[in-house]
Formats: C-alpha cells, structure tokens, sequence
C-alpha cells in the first residue's frame, strides 16, 4: 500500500550510515503512528512531525543550522504547491542536494508544476523518473538540465501510459 510504501522508505533514509539527523512530516496521525513504529525498528534519533507540511517548516527551517541534504516531498496533490513548498526549501538546501517529488504525473496540474520545477534557476539537473521527479541544487545561477529516464524521442512514455490507463474503455 502507499502508506506502508511510504514508511518502508523512510526506513531506509533514516538507516543510512551517513544521516546526521531525520526529520520526516506526516499530515495523517494514522501514518505517522505507522512511520513511528517503523522507525524505531532502524535508527535511535529521527523526528515525525504531525502536521502539515506548511506548518512543519514554519518549525523546521528557522533550526537548519547544517541546511537540508535530501528532501521528498509526497504531499498536496492541488496546482502550485510543489512550486511554493520548493520556493520555501531552496534557500536552506545544500549545493549537491537532492529533491524528489512523487506524484508528478498524478495530474495534468501537478505534471505542469514538474514542468516549471525543471526551469528553476539553482537547480543543476531534473529528472523525471516514471512517478518522481528527482532534482539536484546547485544553487546560483545555474540553470537545470532536463531529462526523462523513460523518454524516446522526445515522448514520456510513462505519462503516457499513466494517461492511458485512467482511460475507461467498453
């Protein structure tokens, strides 16, 4: 299931050798018991924040003293919100981090969100990998290089098949 998905993946974050510190946010208090009890089975120190994300930062970001290395972000599903939470984060990222949004072929409002992500100014590379769309900061000027993991000629297969298959047919 997405939420069991969710906690296995936290697991795997938090467990790594090099994670100094683990914050994760979980709107849905059902979740975040689940997220808990995963955790504990991995690493000694992480923090589950129930709230929304919004709110979250508002408590996160002003203690970053070391700023954010890895964020992933599986949130609101509604048009701009990505680009606004994105907005929030970039000035506390790290060069070299990296930033993952699930769900970006989830709608045709959250694919045109990817879309805009992957021209940001300070991001070095966008990567739409099938559901994720994976980005690398760099900071600055620079500006992102796009690209698709599933792509052939300039086509995302996998937004195509995603298109398709929300098709009815009979």
């Amino acid at each position: 299931t997405a939420s069991s998905s969710a906690a296995s993946r936290r697991r795997r974050w938090a467990s790594a050798p090099s994670c100094r510190r683990f914050i994760t946010v979980e709107g849905s208090p059902e979740r975040a018991r689940l997220a808990q009890a995963h955790l504990r089975q991995v690493v000694g120190c992480f923090e589950l924040i129930t709230a929304s994300f919004d709110a979250a930062l508002d408590g996160i970001l002003p203690g970053l003293r070391d700023g954010i290395d890895l964020v992933f972000i599986d949130g609101s599903k509604k048009k701009g919100e990505n680009l606004r939470l994105f907005d929030r984060l970039s000035a506390r990222l790290n060069p070299g981090s990296v930033i993952v949004f699930d769900d970006i072929h989830w709608s045709t409002d959250l694919w045109e969100d990817w879309k805009d992500l992957g021209r940001r100014v300070g991001l070095t590379q966008a990567i739409g990998a099938g559901r994720f769309g994976v980005c690398m900061w760099g900071g600055g000027g620079v500006r992102p290089r796009t690209d698709t993991l599933y792509g052939t000629i300039g086509l995302d297969l996998y937004g195509v098949k995603q298109r398709l298959s929300r098709l009815r047919f009979g």
